[in-house]
C-alpha cells in the first residue's frame, strides 16, 4: 500500500533513488548499444552502470543480469558478423 506523506509526496522516492534510475536507465541504453557497436567498451561500462545503480538502491537489483545478457548476445552478434570487438 502506498502512502502519502503530509506534504502529498510518496515516501522512499528520494535524491538517491532518483540518480539510481538515471545510472540504470544509461545502462540500458549503452547496453543496447552494445549489441550493434563495439561491445567490449560499450558492455563494460553498461555493467559498471548498473552495479552502482543496484548499490545505490533495492529497485534495481536485477539489472546487472540484463547487462552480462547484453555483453554476451553482443559478443556473440560481433563473432558471427565479423566486427570488430574492441
Amino acid at each position: 500500500m502506498i502512502t502519502a506523506s503530509m506534504d502529498g509526496r510518496r515516501p522512499g522516492r528520494g535524491v538517491v533513488d532518483t540518480l539510481a534510475g538515471l545510472f540504470a536507465s544509461s545502462a540500458l541504453f549503452f547496453g543496447l548499444i552494445a549489441l550493434a557497436y563495439r561491445p567490449v567498451p560499450v558492455s563494460v561500462a553498461a555493467i559498471l552502470l548498473s552495479l552502482v545503480a543496484a548499490g545505490m538502491s533495492e529497485r534495481y537489483r536485477r539489472l546487472p543480469p540484463v547487462s552480462s545478457i547484453c555483453f554476451v548476445a553482443g559478443m556473440a552478434i560481433a563473432v558471427v558478423t565479423g566486427n570488430p570487438l574492441w
